[in-house]
């Protein structure tokens, strides 16, 4: 894991999504997608993404509930 990355968007088609993580902190990448997840399922009703390069995340329960609490629906696999 690397303290300091800079996330790329290798894939951006609106509704689908890659993330490339570079090997960042976890937490902070599951951050960003989860805000990315919010924006873009309000902007096309739907928004399916996919991480890659990040470690493991902890508690995957709350970044579904922010989801939830921002009122859409999150299916959250690892």
């Amino acid at each position: 894991m690397q303290p300091v990355t800079t996330p790329e968007f290798v894939v951006d088609a609106g509704t689908i999504a890659v993330i490339d993580g570079h090997d960042g902190v976890g937490q902070v990448l599951a951050m960003l997608a989860t805000h990315e997840a919010i924006t873009r399922a309000r902007a096309h009703g739907i928004w399916r993404r996919s991480r890659c390069a990040t470690p493991i995340t902890s508690y995957l329960y709350d970044y579904t509930r922010r989801v939830a609490a921002a009122g859409c629906v999150a299916m959250l696999t690892k």
